[in-house]
């Protein structure tokens, strides 16, 4: 039911691998390393962060490198748990880190689970990283929960950024569609809800980083207010 068919080559990661039983083929997306970089750059540079937060899972590569960044927080993640090797990778990830720095994968659609995770052991996100559903709504959903559970200031990782003013509050709902629609279709949802997140007033954009080959599909950081 999904587009994937080997754990790890999309997201941040894609680096134009290739298809190991599709000769002459490769994954279309290669950032060429820019967006881990960015990611693992910036967030080794914060200090005291002591709960990291993410939704999408998947592979476990983004989990781990949140691991590494902050060598002494708490690792939460939160993933539909409907792909195939999510639930290896989150035992591997268990029993090489202890449940002290990561507790498991919380498996269900992440607009319920967080909210009644904090209810049943509360937490406040220093850090998140932002993936996970695609749709305008649930992209939407997933910035408010993760806002909800997170201390004023934590710093906000969005994947799927075509240009930074579509995604900073810069233009207004009709002008938005007008200027940004058309960057890249498939990530219009994602562009959307962060635009309204900065609009309303509670996610502050700070920089962006856009690989050579793909410069409307970057990745951004911001900050909860």
């Amino acid at each position: 039911t999904t587009g994937y068919d080997v754990h790890g080559l999309f997201g941040i990661f894609g680096n134009g691998d290739a298809i190991a039983d599709k000769p002459g083929r490769r994954y279309f997306a290669d950032y060429g390393g820019v967006k881990v970089a960015f990611l693992h750059r910036e967030a080794c540079a914060m200090p005291g962060v002591e709960v990291a937060c993410e939704i999408g899972f998947c592979a476990g590569l983004s989990a781990l490198l949140l691991l590494e960044a902050f060598p002494r927080a708490r690792v939460l993640s939160f993933d539909l748990g409907n792909l195939p090797w999510a639930h290896a990778a989150d035992d591997m990830l268990r029993a090489q880190y202890g449940s002290a720095r990561f507790p498991g994968v919380v498996f269900g659609d992440a607009a319920a689970t967080i909210p009644r995770e904090h209810a049943q052991r509360p937490f406040a996100c220093d850090a998140v990283f932002v993936d996970g559903d695609k749709s305008y709504a649930g992209r939407y959903a997933s910035l408010a929960k993760l806002h909800a559970v997170s201390r004023d200031g934590a710093a906000v990782f969005m994947d799927e950024v075509t240009t930074e003013p579509c995604i900073n509050g810069t233009y207004a709902p009709v002008q938005h569609e007008r200027q940004c629609r058309d960057r890249n279709a498939n990530y219009w949802p994602a562009v959307r809800a962060y635009n309204r997140a900065a609009r309303e007033g509670w996610l502050r954009v700070q920089r962006c980083a856009w690989p050579p080959r793909h410069r409307h599909d970057g990745i951004c950081l911001a900050r909860f207010s």
